[in-house]
């Protein structure tokens, strides 16, 4: 058995204070566990699970979203604690297992609860995925199992509806532990649990000022027609390459799919191994594994690898997707928080100008104003060497010391991905 870090025993702790208060209450409570992209979140369920299991007649069903999650909990609860039996119920995996611990895909088990009336608890993982309204598969499922549910993500908060315990048909009931919080998300950083995000001006800034909202994101069809344009492309293929000529592996977020094969066109053009992973593809887990394995050094893709996508050597992201949506942006820049051996950092390159649109990511203010619509400002940009801070930063990694008391603006190309103090302005 591991022995737990710091927080992964705090969130655990926290859990069943919870869960006992609510016994104490007569009340169902159903809490959230706010832990960053590459955390240890796997690890964390594992504890919780063999926690619960410890009592007599419990049975723990673990939902998730995507085979691949299916499987990483499965292994993490396996390796962990080997005398559990687990199962898989999961059609991607081809594997329909009902097990005391079943970890499974809700597209598999979201039409058949009554499969499930055995178990005593529910576990979500990406539980932002679950809805704020009584309606969608996991509402529907879970309201049927009528159990305890906990939920673990990374981002609690829905593009609409706000935080997921603070609507009004909420499932659940309380955040009771968020390492999302900029003092404990940049203490991760410190203790070597998480790797620093750094993000440096791009020249480009693509201008999508007459794209409208649908759904409260960006229309898809307009982003297209703004972003797709192949001097655009052409011009953020050519600045990405300037800055991963001495980095390892590159990531993009493309609009969609001749988007994405418009960007790898332009990459093999300059001569950089790159390729392209969508839903319509047959063979995109032996490209993932081409990456992986250094074959390829730029993978672009488009709402496939947001969540879910495991590679600790991933040292660059490339944004090329314009979104209004918190949990797209913490989700895709998270994907570069892994830490592995000779990597310092992983570089944002926000051409989508989304992190001077929603913040930082241990700093999203969801429902209130940001920069541009009358907000206070998010970022600021060194003038030195183009790094992006938090605006209450006294001090760049370049030296430079910035003034305060003086209106400071910040380029949307140029916004800090992660903001690295909890100082307040003087």
């Amino acid at each position: 058995m591991l022995t737990p870090r710091w927080y992964q025993q705090e969130s655990h702790d926290s859990v069943f204070e919870y869960l006992k208060e609510c016994k104490q209450k007569n009340k169902r409570g159903n809490p959230i566990v706010v832990i960053p992209t590459a955390g240890g979140k796997a690890y964390c369920i594992a504890m919780l699970t063999h926690t619960v299991m410890k009592y007599k007649n419990q049975r723990v069903l673990i939902l998730i979203h995507t085979k691949e999650l299916v499987q990483q909990n499965h292994d993490e609860i396996v390796n962990s604690f080997p005398h559990l039996d687990v199962g898989i119920y999961s059609a991607g995996l081809n594997r329909k297992e009902i097990r005391d611990v079943t970890v499974a895909s809700i597209q598999s088990v979201g039409k058949k609860p009554e499969l499930f009336k055995s178990f005593t608890f529910a576990i979500v993982d990406e539980c932002h995925l679950v809805n704020n309204e009584s309606k969608g598969l996991y509402r529907k499922f879970l309201e049927a199992l009528d159990v305890p549910v906990i939920g673990f993500t990374a981002s609690p908060y829905r593009l609409k509806g706000g935080y997921l315990h603070e609507h009004e048909d909420s499932l659940f009931t309380d955040i009771v532990y968020d390492l999302s919080e900029m003092h404990k998300f940049n203490r991760l950083v410190e203790d070597g649990y998480l790797c620093r995000l750094k993000s440096k001006r791009t020249e480009l800034s693509i201008d999508i000022s007459g794209v409208r909202t649908k759904m409260g994101d960006f229309d898809q069809t307009g982003l297209s027609a703004a972003v797709d344009k192949a001097e655009i492309t052409k011009a953020a293929v050519l600045e990405t390459i300037e800055h991963i000529r001495t980095r390892k592996a590159c990531l993009v977020f493309a609009i969609d799919i001749e988007h994405c094969e418009h960007i790898k066109d332009y990459f093999i053009e300059e001569g950089i191994s790159a390729d392209v992973v969508h839903s319509k593809m047959s063979n995109r887990d032996q490209i993932i594994d081409s990456f992986k394995a250094g074959q390829l050094k730029v993978l672009i893709n488009c709402e496939i690898l947001t969540t879910g996508f495991n590679y600790p050597e991933l040292d660059t992201i490339c944004l090329l997707r314009p979104t209004k949506s918190p949990v797209i942006h913490v989700q895709t820049i998270g994907r570069g928080l892994r830490i592995a051996p000779n990597k310092t950092d992983c570089l944002i390159l926000d051409f989508a100008q989304n992190v001077s649109r929603l913040g930082p990511i241990n700093d999203i203010k969801i429902g209130k104003k940001r920069t541009g619509s009358g907000g206070k400002q998010i970022v600021k940009e060194c003038p030195e060497c183009g790094l992006l801070h938090h605006p209450t930063v006294k001090f760049c990694d370049c030296g430079h010391e910035f003034i305060f008391k003086i209106q400071l603006t910040s380029k949307a190309s140029t916004a800090k991905a992660v903001s690295y103090t909890h100082l307040t302005l003087p």
